[in-house]
């Protein structure tokens, strides 16, 4: 099936399964931010099942014009389905792919799409990436002034256990320590309490060296104690 005549198709399919009491149950959790169609992940996943395998056959081009079209549509629930898209066709990104996830970090932002992209998607794409690369697009996510781009600059190496580069995150904790923003210190003390997973003795030392927000603290040091 073509790329566009799959979106339609996932329209009129998702319009078929709305539930008014979902919808509201849902968008309340979000703090009203978001208008939902009440479909919780199950049925949508059953729902988005054939546009993901459908995309299999499509040119990233495709991939990223329908993501995008996805992006843009009012229900909450059309942009999780982009991110499954992104996803399950992460063998195919191109450089056009991190403007893309960039783009949906900046646009209709907060932490249920933001955290899927920074610690899952761009994660996976930084892994493949030259240092160099890596250490240039970091730059610019920190200094930003950006809190879901400085946010990614904390979470995106969340998954990588000992592959984390842990003098770049000191670098951009140190950096970052101070900012009032709830989700930047909830950000510091994730990326560190994943980090104590694997080396446990290494972020309770670098806790004690420097003076983090009580919420930083608290998180990174969690499972420690």
């Amino acid at each position: 099936m073509r790329a566009t005549d799959s979106f339609k198709t996932l329209q009129i399919s998702f319009s078929k399964h709305q539930n008014a009491e979902l919808s509201a149950t849902m968008s309340a959790y979000m703090r009203h931010q978001f208008h939902f169609l009440g479909i919780p992940k199950p049925k949508r996943s059953k729902l988005e099942k054939f546009i993901l395998l459908s995309s299999k056959t499509w040119r990233i081009r495709s991939i990223h014009k329908i993501c995008n079209m996805l992006w843009s549509c009012k229900s909450r629930e059309y942009q999780y389905t982009a991110l499954e898209l992104l996803w399950i066709n992460r063998k195919q990104w191109n450089s056009d792919t991190l403007e893309c996830l960039e783009s949906f970090i900046l646009h209709k932002s907060w932490w249920d799409t933001v955290d899927i992209l920074a610690s899952k998607l761009i994660g996976w794409y930084m892994l493949q990436q030259p240092k160099a690369a890596v250490l240039a697009r970091h730059k610019l996510w920190l200094g930003s002034n950006n809190i879901w781009l400085q946010r990614t600059s904390l979470i995106f190496q969340l998954k990588y256990k000992d592959k984390t580069d842990f003098l770049l995150l000191k670098t951009t904790i140190n950096t970052l320590k101070d900012h009032p923003d709830f989700f930047i210190q909830k950000a510091i003390g994730w990326s560190l309490r994943q980090y104590a997973k694997t080396y446990p003795n290494i972020v309770l030392a670098y806790c004690k060296s420097i003076k983090l927000n009580g919420l930083a603290k608290r998180e990174a040091l969690k499972h420690i104690y």
